[in-house]
């Protein structure tokens, strides 16, 4: 099956960093990365490589992504991922330059 970009990037890495006063704390920032395996919502997921991570279905990257933003709020006891995540740093979005379409 050939693959084509639909010009919508999936980000791989979730960086977090929590300061005081614009200060980071020890240990951050902290990357996660998507590819890597992990255990979240009642699923586990083995490392994939970004090849592979690209060329998954769109239900399964959702499954992953859903499961992957879980495993990050457990993690550091986040309430939602989604609600930290600056504007225009989604995990799925528009980027026709780093995926443009047809290619």
């Amino acid at each position: 099956m050939a693959y084509v970009n639909t010009g919508i990037e999936r980000c791989k890495t979730f960086r977090l960093d929590r300061q005081i006063e614009g200060v980071s704390l020890s240990g951050y920032p902290k990357d996660y990365d998507i590819l890597s395996a992990f255990t979240a919502g009642g699923n586990s997921y083995n490392v994939v490589s970004a090849v592979e991570f690209q060329q998954l279905p769109l239900l399964d990257y959702q499954q992953r992504l859903a499961d992957f933003k879980i495993y990050i709020e457990t993690a550091e006891g986040i309430a939602s991922v989604n609600s930290i995540t600056e504007a225009g740093y989604e995990a799925y979005r528009t980027n026709t330059t780093a995926c443009p379409i047809g290619v």
